[in-house]
């Protein structure tokens, strides 16, 4: 039989290991995730036989728990400001959850990246108005490029001119917009099936 100075230290061991996997919390969040814990194993320990042995079995190992609440805690930081960082923030440490959860991540990355590619593209025509350009080769439909490093292909024309500046700060800012709903929905959906239950 686990004696109760036993008992407390076995809850203040499991603690410490969650405490160890809570990185990138706040100290207050920690406190917040350890005192819920607290009372959670309190509560179990007397409506389990087993006791503390017992409440702690149904948290599960400490490294996973705290793993969850690092997730859960990325996303609902993302869910609160929406911005990019903290979207790109949550994707990233669910990125190994599943294959989709991966894909998400790296497709939300890469509509993160177009749309900053598209802004400075956009303010470089101003200073380079020559090199910066939708191109087009005559007489071949298939052959269009975006150019960013000097002129487009042989033979190809300049079709934009200036209207690249106004439609890349605009295409870039509604890909950026997309990419942000994109990366909300994927963290709400992934939420919903992935919550903490200690009850």
């Amino acid at each position: 039989m686990t004696t109760a100075s036993g008992s407390e230290t076995e809850v203040e061991h499991y603690l410490a290991r969650v405490r160890a996997g809570l990185r990138s919390m706040s100290e207050g969040e920690i406190d917040d995730v350890l005192r819920e814990l607290r009372g959670h194993i309190e509560e179990r320990s007397h409506a389990d036989a087993r006791g503390v042995e017992g409440a702690l079995q149904t948290l599960g190992d400490a490294a996973e728990l705290a793993r969850m609440y690092r997730v859960e805690n990325a996303r609902s930081r993302a869910a609160r400001g929406h911005s990019p960082f903290r979207i790109m923030h949550a994707l990233l440490v669910t990125r190994w959850e599943s294959v989709p959860s991966f894909l998400a991540a790296a497709a939300t990355m890469f509509g993160y990246l177009w749309s900053l590619a598209l802004v400075a593209a956009a303010i470089d025509k101003l200073l380079e108005p020559s090199d910066i350009g939708l191109w087009h080769v005559p007489g071949r439909w298939w052959s269009w490029s975006v150019s960013v490093d000097g002129r487009g292909p042989a033979g190809a024309s300049e079709i934009l001119g200036w209207w690249f500046v106004p439609l890349g700060l605009i295409a870039g800012v509604l890909l950026m917009l997309a990419t942000n709903r994109f990366g909300m929905w994927w963290i709400r959906r992934v939420g919903r099936s992935g919550a903490i239950r200690t009850e």
